[in-house]
C-alpha cells in the first residue's frame, strides 16, 4: 500500500515527465552513470548541473530510481519545487571521493560508451573548465535518445533552432572530501553508507554527538549549531543552509533567534523557506517563482515585491529577513552534500568506533597536509606569479 502523499507525488512528477521526454533521457543517463559507477565500488553523488537548479535533487521519482538519497517527501520540499529546466543542456554533475576522479572518469567514460558505442570522449579546454570531459556521441546514436518535437504535424529539434541543438555532453566529476571517508570506512567495516537508515538509526546518535563529523569542525557552524539546539532532521538541514548561504544567519536569522522573536525552525534558511512561506500565504505560484529567483540571484528585493507581500499579510520579520539576504542554498543540496553525509558519519561513529577512529585520523591527516600543500603554493604564486 502506497502512502497517500506518496501516491499523489508520483502521479504528479509522471504527469510533468511524460511532457519532457528530454528530461526523461537525461534522468535514466544520470541514472546509469550512478549505478555503474557505484557498481564498480565507487561511492558518488548526482549534483544538480547549477547550484540552485530544482531539477532532480527535487524529484520524488529520481529518488526512487535512486539518482539521489533526498526523499523530498521526507524533508518537506512541495511538489511545485520540481521544474523542468528552462532549455535542455547535457551537463551532469558527479561528486566522487578525491582520491580516485582520474579512475572514475575512465569509467564514466566506459559507461557512455556502452550507451552510445561509436562516441568519443575528450578533456575540455582548462581556461573553460579543469574538472570536466566533453563526451560527443555518434549523431545516429544521438537520435535514439533525443526526442523531436512536433509542431503543426512538422517535427523539429526541441526548445530551440537546429544550431541549438545539443549534441554532446559535458561531465564533471567533484570532488567530494566525506565520500572519501565513507569510502575508508566501507572498506573496514563491509558496511555501505547506502544501508544506513538516515532519520531512525542516524538522527538521534548526531544529535547526541557532533564530534570529529565532517562539516561539523568549523567554529562557525558549531556557533550556529549551539544556539540553534537543533531537534529534528529539518533543523540540522537549516543548520548546514545557513551556513553556506549569505546574510541569512548573521546579523539576521541569528539576532531573531538571540531575542526569541522566533523559532529556529521558523526563520529563513533556504529558498525552500520562503517559497513555502509564500505559498501557504495563497501567493500566486508566479510570483512566488520570481521571489525565490531573485533572492537566489544575489539582487535585492524589489520595492514592489515587499509591497504586494505587506498587502498579503508577510509578517514584516519575514520581509525584513528577507531583505537583508544575499543569497540562499537550495534545502536538497545542503540535505545531499552536508546533512545526510553527517548523519552517515554520526553513524559509523557509534556503531564502529574504532574504525571510524582510525579512518577519520587518516582522513583528518589527509586533509591537512592538502590544505597545508594549497597554502604553500598560494603564497609560492602571490609571490612570484612567473613560478608557475
Amino acid at each position: 500500500m502506497i502512502p497517500e502523499t506518496a501516491q499523489e507525488r508520483i502521479e504528479y512528477e509522471l504527469a510533468v515527465l511524460q511532457n519532457n521526454e528530454w528530461f526523461c533521457s537525461v534522468l535514466l543517463i544520470v541514472r546509469q552513470l550512478v549505478q555503474g559507477l557505484q557498481g564498480k565500488g565507487y561511492p558518488v553523488r548526482a549534483l544538480a548541473r547549477y547550484y540552485s537548479d530544482s531539477g532532480y535533487t527535487y524529484s520524488y521519482a529520481a529518488y526512487l530510481l535512486g539518482v539521489t538519497e533526498v526523499d523530498p517527501l521526507a524533508i518537506q520540499i512541495p511538489r511545485e519545487r520540481f521544474r523542468m529546466p528552462d532549455a535542455p543542456d547535457w551537463q551532469f554533475a558527479l561528486n566522487v571521493p578525491e582520491e580516485c576522479v582520474e579512475e572514475c572518469w575512465k569509467e564514466a567514460v566506459a559507461i557512455l560508451s556502452q550507451i552510445f558505442p561509436q562516441g568519443m570522449a575528450v578533456s575540455m579546454p582548462e581556461s573553460y573548465q579543469s574538472n570536466g570531459r566533453i563526451f560527443v556521441p555518434h549523431a545516429a546514436q544521438l537520435r535514439n535518445w533525443l526526442p523531436l518535437k512536433k509542431v503543426d504535424g512538422q517535427y523539429w529539434a526541441p526548445y530551440g533552432a537546429a544550431e541549438d541543438f545539443p549534441c554532446l555532453f559535458r561531465l564533471y566529476l567533484v570532488p567530494a572530501k566525506d565520500l572519501s571517508l565513507f569510502r575508508k570506512l566501507e572498506q573496514s567495516t563491509g558496511t555501505h553508507p547506502s544501508s544506513i537508515n538516515i532519520e531512525e538509526d542516524a538522527l538521534p546518535l548526531l544529535l547526541r554527538d557532533q564530534t570529529d563529523i565532517p562539516e561539523l569542525g568549523f567554529s562557525d557552524i558549531q556557533a550556529i549549531w549551539k544556539l540553534a539546539d537543533p531537534q529534528t532532521m529539518d533543523d540540522i538541514i537549516k543548520v548546514f543552509a545557513l551556513r553556506h548561504s549569505w546574510g541569512a544567519w548573521e546579523d539576521n536569522g541569528e539576532e531573531l533567534v538571540k531575542k526569541r522573536a522566533v523559532l529556529f525552525s521558523e526563520i529563513i534558511g533556504s529558498m525552500d523557506d520562503v517559497f513555502l512561506r509564500l505559498l501557504d500565504a495563497g501567493l500566486d505560484m508566479a510570483f512566488v517563482y520570481q521571489v525565490t529567483a531573485q533572492l537566489q540571484r544575489s539582487e535585492e528585493l524589489d520595492k514592489e515585491y515587499i509591497s504586494v507581500l505587506t498587502q498579503n499579510g508577510i509578517p514584516e520579520w519575514i520581509i525584513n529577513s528577507c531583505s537583508k539576504i544575499i543569497k540562499l542554498s537550495p534545502k536538497a543540496y545542503c540535505a545531499a552534500a552536508f546533512a545526510i553525509p553527517a548523519l552517515k558519519a554520526a553513524w559509523y561513529k557509534a556503531r564502529f568506533p574504532k574504525e571510524y577512529a582510525q579512518a577519520y585520523s587518516e582522513w583528518h591527516s589527509e586533509n591537512l597536509h592538502s590544505q597545508a600543500l594549497n597554502t604553500a603554493l598560494a603564497e609560492i604564486f602571490s609571490s612570484s606569479p612567473e613560478a608557475g
